[in-house]
């Protein structure tokens, strides 16, 4: 006779989810149980249990590179070559974050009259990332300061340190005619 009682309770479990206007597949309900009387019962479905992070797992919030000094010589060796008029067209394109995309820009840049007379040192460098760093920077044309507090950005690309492309976007406004990238 246990079948009974069985195959009453899957009947009323059946009936129920058929007419209750609820979908079961968004229902957070249980499945139905039945109590020693033989009353039907539900509970909320329950949430599954969030695994700890173990302590000994890296974070994601790293904010320099694994040499954050030999990095910023670098970046600062970037910043100087790619203002020294002695460098090439071809390696400014190198320095710049997306150059080879974006070429006619540094190239008109380099080129230019205007802006071919400024020399760039980098100042401090924060670095926001493994990959990006902030780049305050002073700007001289003739041995008058042009730009004295620039705010720029430098970035890993290629295993290189790079100008970010948006600082070379912001660095066209110092030549006479200097078009800007249509991305820029």
């Amino acid at each position: 006779m246990a079948f009974l009682p069985r195959a009453a309770a899957v009947a009323a479990f059946m009936a129920a989810a058929c007419t209750s206007g609820s979908d079961p597949a968004t229902t957070a309900t249980a499945p139905p149980s039945i109590t020693a009387s033989g009353a039907r019962s539900t509970s909320p479905a329950s949430t599954p249990s969030m695994t700890p992070i173990p302590s000994g797992v890296p974070s994601a919030t790293m904010t320099a590179p694994a040499d954050p000094a030999g990095a910023e010589k670098e970046i600062k060796r970037v910043w100087e070559r790619f203002f020294n008029p002695a460098t090439s067209v071809e390696d400014k394109v190198a320095l710049v974050e997306d150059g080879e995309m974006n070429s006619l820009m540094v190239e008109a840049f380099a080129k230019d009259e205007r802006s071919g007379q400024i020399v760039g040192r980098a100042g401090t460098v924060r670095f926001t990332s493994p990959a990006e760093a902030e780049v305050t920077y002073a700007l001289f044309r003739n041995s008058t300061t042009v730009q004295p507090f620039g705010r720029g950005k430098a970035v890993r690309q290629d295993d290189a340190w790079k100008i970010s492309f948006t600082t070379m976007c912001s660095l066209t406004k110092y030549g006479a005619d200097v078009p800007k990238a249509a991305a820029c």
